[in-house]
């Protein structure tokens, strides 16, 4: 046979083995991907060496050598097995059966795995892009929420998705949801404003209603959220960790700092201000540093104290059990008028008082309060005011004080019943007595002083009119006095309050100094006050006309 007639046999032959060879080899082993089987791929093609290796046959390169007794491994799981071609055979025998374990294609929708959460959409995973789905990455079905599947092809959760990625600024929030609405980062307390798409608000300025009526908001141009804490961003400002700016005024609990700020949320200060933030007019101090009220003593501006309140101390406030800090109406404390000891002004109260000035206040010149001695003289500051008690009576101890001009505390004696000595003070007399008369409690009491200063000087018992003849009762002065009276009976040293009412002795026979009756502490005459004989007659002696006589 001729060269031309050899090389067509050969052709023939040769055409005919790859024919047998192909009705052995899926088609899809000439795809240009890997075919996914069982959850394993490999691809069959032409090369020089076995394409597999291990437990399984190898197939045969193209030089036709036969390599079917070498161990190889497959390229993917031990479930797939190759397939072993006879070389020697010119009608490529199969040796084993190539066989595979399918696995069903992922079912669109999410799926979890080690790295997280992905998508699939028709049979494909997406990747860089949005998905909008009611079902959420744990199964439960809700409204429709936006989702953002990053380049990764995983779920973003707990981040931000940035510009470069989808378009536009949005935050991914922990459940993988992109936020829509206001949502504040618990890690961070950053607040994040986005509308309805999840477009992220800002950054500057933004007035708007998220559920808190409407509010100014400054979003962070790096933090893409609202950033709780004083900014100077736009204009000084404070973010509360709601996400909107203070208007108004607000303490911090954390520190006790009080700022202030106007309806546009600028912050007021640093320095004096005057305003009224809710508890009318009143003068504020807004420390430059703290670009708030810092509660406590201050020297800047000039020496005052700040309130737990934020505005600074104006009058008198109790600092401790010896001490109340005063200061005049502009704040000014007591160091700005005295430097120590007797201070008299009207500056702190409105009207012309006396104080005691020390370092009665944890180191703060302020007014002594309480009982204290200066120079061997007993005084007693006003817990409520910080001035010293003048011209009036005061109990200290169970002993009742009289102070005088100066403040000066001098014993004062009640007689033995407070109450009586405590209605004696609001009653003035013509002269410096005054009697009261305690119909029931039976007693006379004389006092000696003025208006507000009588002091007990004498305590009776008496007999006072029975309860179908009462003693008169009433406001009364003395106006005449006697020896005696009577008729079948004498009384003695009777002194007159008004009409036939008389104070006079126990009763005895007439004209005698035998007693016919001499019953006291209780109700017994038809009116008038019986008294012991001597005590009458103290009063008959000592007791002027024109002395106020009270009846109760």
């Amino acid at each position: 046979m001729g060269n031309l007639g050899r090389l067509h046999s050969s052709l023939v032959i040769a055409f005919a083995v790859t024919l047998s060879l192909c009705a052995w080899i899926p088609a899809s082993a000439f795809a240009d991907e890997p075919v996914v089987s069982g959850g394993s791929s490999f691809t069959v093609g032409q090369a020089d060496e076995a394409t597999t290796t291990g437990n399984g046959q190898a197939i045969a390169g193209d030089e036709g050598a036969a390599v079917a007794d070498k161990t190889v491994t497959p390229a993917v799981t031990d479930d797939v097995q190759a397939t072993a071609i006879d070389a020697s055979s010119s009608t490529g025998e199969v040796v084993s059966e190539l066989s595979t374990n399918p696995v069903p294609v992922e079912a669109d929708g999410w799926h979890t795995d080690a790295s997280g959460s992905y998508y699939i959409s028709d049979g494909t995973r997406l990747a860089s892009r949005w998905v909008v789905t009611a079902n959420s990455p744990s199964g439960e079905s809700g409204g429709l929420q936006r989702y953002w599947v990053g380049a990764d092809g995983y779920l973003a959760r707990g981040r931000l998705v940035t510009s470069d990625e989808a378009g536009y600024w949005a935050y991914a929030t922990p459940s993988g949801a992109v936020l829509r609405g206001r949502w504040a980062d618990p890690s961070t307390g950053y607040v994040y404003l986005a509308d309805n798409d999840g477009l992220l608000a800002g950054p500057g300025w933004v007035v708007a209603n998220y559920d808190d009526g409407l509010q100014r908001y400054w979003v962070d141009a790096s933090a893409h959220a609202c950033v709780p804490g004083y900014s100077a961003d736009g204009w000084a400002h404070y973010t509360l960790a709601s996400g909107y700016v203070l208007r108004g005024r607000w303490a911090d609990p954390s520190t006790g700092y009080v700022y202030l700020a106007d309806n546009d949320g600028l912050l007021a200060g640093p320095g004096w201000v005057v305003a009224n933030y809710g508890d009318g007019l009143q003068r504020y101090w807004v420390d430059a540093s703290a670009h708030a009220c810092v509660p406590g003593y201050s020297a800047d501006g000039w020496a005052h104290y700040t309130l737990a309140s934020g505005y600074v101390l104006r009058g008198a406030a109790r600092y401790d059990s010896d001490g109340v800090l005063v200061a005049d109406n502009d704040g000014r404390l007591a160091e700005c008028y005295s430097s120590g000891g007797w201070l008299v002004t009207a500056a702190f109260s409105g009207s012309l008082e006396r104080y005691r000035i020390d370092d009665c206040c944890g180191g703060i010149l302020g007014a002594h309060v309480g009982a204290f001695e200066v120079g061997g003289s007993l005084y007693y500051g006003n817990p409520s005011t910080g001035y010293v008690a003048r011209n009036t009576n005061i109990l200290l101890d169970g002993t009742f004080y009289r102070a005088d001009n100066d403040g000066r505390l001098s014993v004062i004696d009640t007689g033995g019943n407070y109450a009586m000595w405590a209605t004696a003070q609001d009653y003035t007399s013509s002269t410096n007595y005054l009697i009261l008369i305690n119909c029931g409690d039976h007693l006379v009491g004389v006092y000696y002083g003025g208006y507000m200063n009588w002091t007990c000087i004498q305590m009776y018992a008496c007999g006072n009119g029975k309860d179908s003849t009462p003693t008169v009762k009433g406001s009364f002065t003395v106006s005449g006095k006697g020896y005696s009276f009577g008729s079948g009976f004498t009384c003695y040293f009777y002194t007159q309050f008004y009409g036939d009412y008389l104070l006079h002795s126990i009763l005895y026979y007439q004209n005698s100094w035998t007693v016919m009756d001499d019953s006291l502490g209780m109700g017994v005459s038809h009116g008038c006050v019986r008294l012991a004989t001597e005590n009458a007659e103290w009063i008959y002696d000592n007791i002027p006309l024109g002395t106020r006589v009270i009846s109760y």
